[in-house]
């Protein structure tokens, strides 16, 4: 079986197993060609915004679709793209910001699950995160898991005040980082 395929068949019994069929749908839709391209991020956070009401319609297929990727690197890193996606929305961004941190530490452990590039592009919108205060009660530790994912991931840059690896090799924090990801 191709790699689409497996991907589509898991979508479609992820769609045919969840509450509503429309927003199921069209998330199994969405991911059923790889690679994902941003109009089909878009396309799956506008018939998000139909289920405003009750987020956990959106927030928990997305979360299975992350958990239950085959192929990492074909749904992981873009159901990540969708969370932030719906977690940075002005209007209705903390209503599924809020259902998504409930889950969002086992769910980046997972999306770490993946290739070197993806952890790579996960660890810049952790970063984000920590910028824009999204997840705040959650970052500090999600921050630790890119560390400990990738050891050079949280080294110095002026973006977040962080701090610098010494020579020991052990993550040395400033002041300002701790204060800013609230350990």
């Amino acid at each position: 079986m191709t790699q689409t395929a497996n991907t589509t068949q898991m979508t479609r019994s992820l769609a045919d197993s969840l509450k509503s069929p429309d927003f199921s749908e069209t998330l199994a839709e969405s991911v059923a060609k790889i690679p994902i391209s941003e109009n089909r991020i878009n396309k799956i956070v506008q018939a998000a915004l139909e289920h405003i009401s009750d987020p956990r319609i959106v927030c928990r297929p997305i979360e299975d679709m992350i958990q239950q990727a085959e192929q990492p690197s074909d749904l992981r890193l873009p159901g990540m793209y969708i969370i932030n996606a719906l977690s940075r929305m002005k209007k209705d961004g903390k209503v599924f910001e809020g259902q998504f941190e409930k889950n969002i530490v086992q769910t980046t452990q997972t999306a770490f699950r993946t290739s070197k590039k993806d952890q790579e592009k996960i660890k810049g919108l952790l970063i984000t995160w920590s910028k824009l205060k999204i997840f705040e009660g959650k970052i500090g530790e999600l921050l630790q898991i890119a560390q400990n994912v990738l050891p050079d991931a949280i080294q110095s840059s002026p973006e977040i005040g962080q701090g610098q690896i010494i020579n020991d090799g052990s993550p040395q924090f400033f002041p300002k980082f701790i204060k800013f990801a609230k350990f």
